[in-house]
């Protein structure tokens, strides 16, 4: 690679990366403006924001399985720069156009010497097995839908049993690296419906049933893979609300739907940004890749 075209990536890179703060400013400057804060109690307010640094903790996942999938392509790169490779591009998802974070890891990729090819690759590696992984939760509603509890078990069986059978033909017919992957895809999202289930619990002060727990985790990850597969949404927004809204307004209300919505976006975007600054700090400690 010439020099040239090196500082070309490297100043697209920046420009990418200052675009990706100002447009997450905006989006949280947004949700807030749609909230009474001081209308939230002092626990509340200290829940959502441990909340937040659980879920940009969860981000780690999203850079371990694509990490898998390096490798599962033949790309054998070190875990610590994956880290910050992921934490210093996913920003950019919330930049309109939903791509942005892809095209930003690929330059950062090449920059470190990685094939183009693969790289590419690994993006439709990612939104494929991620999707797949993403489906067996629909499952997870159905007493729900049936407005029926004896669905619960069937339906949690159901979930498990289309996980297992996607992993099992991952490792037999791919790779052990690629289901490695789907496993750390499938903990992400049952790990962040629980961190959404979290926010309706602690914002409405409400004790959610078991059949209740699993509609919303179920209903949370549907909304997030809508979001995931529509062009031109900066990070899903706005389509994630409207699935959410269609899969749960027969047991929340629409005004706390539309409360617990917007905290919650906050706490995701929150939480995207301490990883990014996270990744911008562990650059500063140590070299990676």
């Amino acid at each position: 690679m010439t020099v040239m075209l090196k500082r070309l990536i490297y100043l697209l890179g920046f420009l990418l990366a200052g675009a990706s703060l100002v447009f997450v400013s905006i989006n949280l400057i947004q949700n807030a403006e749609e909230i009474d804060i001081m209308s939230l109690s002092s626990n509340i307010i200290a829940g959502l924001i441990f909340l937040s640094i659980i879920y940009g903790l969860l981000n780690l996942l999203l850079a371990f399985a694509w990490h898998e999938l390096l490798y599962h392509l033949g790309q054998r790169v070190d875990r610590t720069w994956v880290i910050w490779a992921y934490g210093i591009s996913q920003l950019a998802k919330y930049v309109p156009g939903n791509i942005f974070q892809f095209a930003g890891r690929q330059a950062i990729g090449i920059r470190a010497g990685l094939s183009n090819w693969s790289l590419a690759k690994s993006t439709v590696w990612e939104l494929g097995t991620i999707a797949l992984m993403a489906l067996p939760f629909a499952l997870l509603p159905l007493s729900l839908v049936f407005d029926d509890s004896m669905w619960l078990i069937p339906s949690i069986l159901m979930f498990v049993g289309c996980t297992f059978i996607i992993v099992w033909v991952a490792r037999r017919f791919f790779s052990t690296h690629l289901s490695r992957a789907a496993l750390i895809y499938t903990t992400f999202l049952f790990a962040t419906s629980l961190v959404f289930t979290a926010i309706v619990a602690i914002t409405l002060s409400l004790t959610l049933t078991v059949d209740g727990l699993f509609a919303i985790c179920g209903g949370y990850v549907v909304a997030w893979l809508a979001g995931l597969l529509t062009p031109g949404a900066p990070a899903g927004i706005g389509v994630r609300e409207i699935v959410l809204y269609a899969l749960l307004q027969s047991i929340i209300t629409k005004p706390d739907l539309l409360l617990v919505i917007s905290i919650g976006r906050i706490v995701t975007v929150s939480g995207d940004l301490l990883y990014f600054f996270a990744a911008v700090l562990l650059r500063t400690i140590v070299s990676p890749r």
